[in-house]
């Protein structure tokens, strides 16, 4: 497929702002780490070995730097120095990305953001067990991060957060005490305390005031009410015709991690620019949809077009989503209302009133990539079929426009 020069002159926007990130983030890190360091890690970290980056469990994990030296490196087309920070852990970690695990991995300057130079007398305690590293469920940390929470203290007496089954206004967790000196499959359920949530928030950052606290408690309770019971109340919605841009511009998503790697953030559909290409999706409200849902701000935690096939049955596309669980909510949605849902299978059929012209005019899509033009039975339909496919139905003198399907 063919780019245009506006989409060429979009990527190299893209690399500049990075190579030029990488040297504002280069400038402003001024940690004292030396070698011989005591860390631990707040974010799965990738080892920088020659071109490739593997990623590893890194998170909450402690690690010694063992060595720091001072490399050429390639970004972009340029050759920069930069320096290698080299991190002994106890234990082999897990290779997110491939198999197997290594007990030491280098990083560079700008990942030391992610680490947490600890005291001696931490690191002594937290080898006896007097002390724990924070450590929170997957459904528990999903809730903190829709609400946009991040702990401020990451050593503690207590670990293993978890969320209350039976109440939004508690918090289940280990006592270090309790555990001493066990390996986490040896922990018995008996042995949880409860919290209440604001207590935590407070635990966590102790520099939040009252309204903060208030606030996030509020938000935990919504976000519960969401990701634990399954009620989405009216977070969850179809819209079509004009909101259906609205929803694709990016300044109207959640904020996240500005290094977030979600699909959501991630789709080169959100940016302004892109806006009049989706007015196949804004003119045809009987045939195309979006199903969205938002957090308590009503900013964009998820989307996903649902179209009206010509074969009478509705589907569900492709979900782009901040979080797992976000996702799962709407592919809940999806199956409650008897939807095909993404990949589609078999040969199917979304039947327009007009001809929208070449790819470059369109939006990328994951599905319904082939566009039909027979100008002489003014007839125009998508497909999920490339054009070869097409060839049994004597489409032969038809103008086909086979749109991208990388999945934007």
């Amino acid at each position: 497929m063919k780019k245009s020069g506006f989409f060429i002159f979009i990527y190299i926007t893209m690399k500049i702002a990075n190579f030029k990130e990488y040297f504002l983030i280069k400038e402003a890190l001024k940690e004292d780490i030396q070698v011989g360091s005591m860390v631990i890690c707040n974010k799965n970290l990738e080892n920088v070995d020659g071109c490739y980056y593997d990623q590893y469990d890194t998170k909450g994990e402690i690690a010694e730097i063992t060595k720091i030296k001072k490399i050429r490196a390639n970004h972009y087309g340029e050759t920069i120095k930069e320096d290698r920070y080299t991190l002994k852990f106890q234990e082999k970690v897990k290779c997110l990305t491939n198999s197997g695990g290594r007990t030491t991995i280098d990083v560079v300057k700008r990942d030391l953001k992610h680490l947490e130079i600890l005291p001696a007398e931490q690191v002594e305690k937290i080898k006896t067990g007097d002390l724990l590293i924070y450590k929170d469920s997957k459904i528990l940390h999903t809730i903190f991060k829709s609400i946009n929470f991040k702990p401020k203290s990451s050593i503690l007496d207590c670990s293993y957060f978890d969320i209350d089954p039976d109440s939004p206004d508690m918090i289940t967790y280990y006592p270090a005490a309790k555990i001493k000196g066990k390996k986490e499959e040896e922990f018995e359920p008996k042995q949880k305390q409860k919290l209440r949530v604001g207590r935590l928030f407070r635990k966590l950052n102790p520099g939040l005031t009252d309204p903060e606290v208030e606030d996030l408690v509020n938000e935990y309770r919504a976000a519960y009410q969401m990701y634990v019971k399954g009620d989405v109340g009216d977070r969850l919605r179809v819209v079509t015709g004009e909101d259906i841009r609205f929803w694709y511009l990016q300044s109207n998503y959640a904020t996240t991690d500005k290094n977030s790697d979600d699909e959501l953030h991630n789709s080169c559909m959100r940016y302004k620019e892109i806006q009049p290409r989706l007015k196949i999706y804004s003119e045809n409200p009987d045939k195309i949809a979006l199903a969205i849902l938002v957090d308590g701000s009503n900013k964009l935690l998820a989307r996903a077009l649902v179209w009206q096939l010509d074969k009478g049955k509705v589907f569900m596309d492709r979900i782009y989503y901040i979080n797992p669980a976000d996702k799962k909510l709407l592919s809940n949605y999806a199956k409650k209302n008897g939807m095909l849902t993404f990949p589609l299978h078999g040969k199917h059929r979304v039947t327009l009133t007009k001809n929208y012209g070449s790819e470059m005019k369109n939006p990328y899509m994951d599905t319904f990539h082939t566009f039909v033009a027979n100008k002489k039975k003014k007839e125009y339909f998508l497909s999920n079929l490339y054009e070869y496919d097409m060839q049994d139905d004597n489409y032969d003198n038809c103008d086909f426009y086979e749109w991208d399907y990388a999945g934007f």
